[in-house]
């Protein structure tokens, strides 16, 4: 019986990436797709840990690399290897190419998803990293641009519950709090617990990665910006093709996030004014049925012109930007989780039809809902429309 085809014509890729989380699992899964539609690698799945600084030796001859690399040490141990690498992330270890998650619309979706609960101040708290640090600086310069009162942790570096429960009562009540990575998040629940401080109410916690054990398992399920590592899998391995051909390459890429999925630690709203919570949670819930300005009205129980004068003064907003924003964020989802078609999308996030959900996009997004679903899906063996 002939052995398996292991010709010089089919490389060999090495992954390296740690893949005891979903965002590793995914980007592997994203590299895959790349080789089914278009030619076929040989795989050697390097599963590293942070901080790693030795590369053990290899099984195969290497063609390529693809990897989030953890140290300088192992991306010099890597590039004595002599073949193309790509990394995934910014800027590291002197890797020029790169493939990763735009910090900027990362942390715009934190903001608006504070700003859109009526928080007033906010914070960040998170690892020592170099996504860390980036994501810490990015998120507080659009926040003070934003007029909120930002506050971050003294230190990115390790923090003990109790350390941390003592700083989380420095901060005012009520504050939205973003976190590095769902990890750091999970430690601030923990620790808000220990300081006997109550997410959502008190505090808002908002993680990023959205790795669904980790925001199951905390205590409110952890709300996460939803990053798109299957793309950044399938980007990353074009990019290695086109360098191991000796093709065209390109110096950085960034793939943008899906979204934010609330959970319960996000789902608060923070004003005292209990009819507008009252309508907001309304929205919230029924505005994928369609419903409209007046049925809000009918449900909270007050005249119009009211609830729009206390709604505006809370949110900054009118009812009908928060319905849509609901509208919006649903068909966002649908769009980059399913293939559905566009009109079922339409209708399953509560706009009239396919044409009008067209116009909101092109209004509020610049682009088309294809053109999002194209941007931020990825669905090699779905239909586009």
């Amino acid at each position: 019986m002939a052995g398996p085809n292991l010709s010089p014509q089919t490389p060999n890729v090495l992954v390296v990436m740690e893949t005891s989380f979903e965002f590793g699992r995914q980007v592997i899964r994203g590299v895959g797709d790349y080789c089914r539609i278009n030619m076929p690698w040989n795989f050697e799945i390097y599963a590293v840990r942070q901080g790693a600084n030795y590369l053990k030796p290899l099984c195969t001859p290497i063609h390529g690399i693809i990897g989030r690399i953890p140290t300088p040490g192992f991306a010099r141990q890597l590039r004595r290897l002599g073949v193309p690498i790509v990394c995934l992330a910014s800027g590291v270890a002197g890797i020029e190419i790169d493939v990763g998650t735009s910090q900027a619309a990362l942390c715009q979706l934190a903001v608006d998803h504070f700003t859109d609960r009526a928080f007033k101040n906010v914070a960040f708290f998170g690892r020592y990293s170099t996504h860390g640090q980036s994501r810490w600086q990015c998120f507080k310069s659009l926040a003070t641009a934003r007029g909120l009162s930002f506050r971050g942790a003294p230190s990115l570096g390790r923090w003990n519950l109790e350390r941390l429960a003592i700083w989380l009562k420095t901060l005012p009540i009520p504050t939205g709090l973003l976190c590095s990575d769902d990890v750091a998040a999970m430690h601030v629940i923990n620790a808000a617990r220990l300081a006997g401080i109550i997410v959502p109410e008190q505090l808002a916690v908002l993680g990023i990665d959205n790795d669904a054990l980790i925001c199951d398992i905390t205590n409110p399920r952890l709300s996460s910006v939803a990053l798109n590592p299957q793309r950044i899998g399938f980007e990353a391995a074009n990019q290695l093709a086109q360098l191991m051909s000796g093709g065209v390459k390109a110096r950085h890429i960034e793939v943008p996030p899906v979204g934010v999925v609330q959970r319960g630690s996000t789902d608060a709203l923070a004003t005292e004014d209990r009819d507008v919570r009252e309508a907001v949670t309304y929205i919230r819930d029924n505005a994928v049925k369609g419903i409209s300005v007046a049925a809000v009205v009918a449900h909270v129980g007050i005249s119009r012109r009211s609830l729009e004068m206390r709604f505006r003064a809370s949110l900054k907003k009118a009812i009908h930007d928060e319905i849509r924003r609901v509208q919006l964020d649903q068909a966002k989802h649908l769009l980059a989780r399913s293939d559905l078609k566009i009109e079922m999308v339409a209708r399953r996030s509560g706009f009239a039809n396919g044409p009008y959900m067209h116009r909101v996009f092109k209004q509020d997004l610049m682009q088309t809902p294809l053109e999002y679903r194209r941007q931020i899906g990825w669905h090699p063996d779905g239909p586009d429309a």
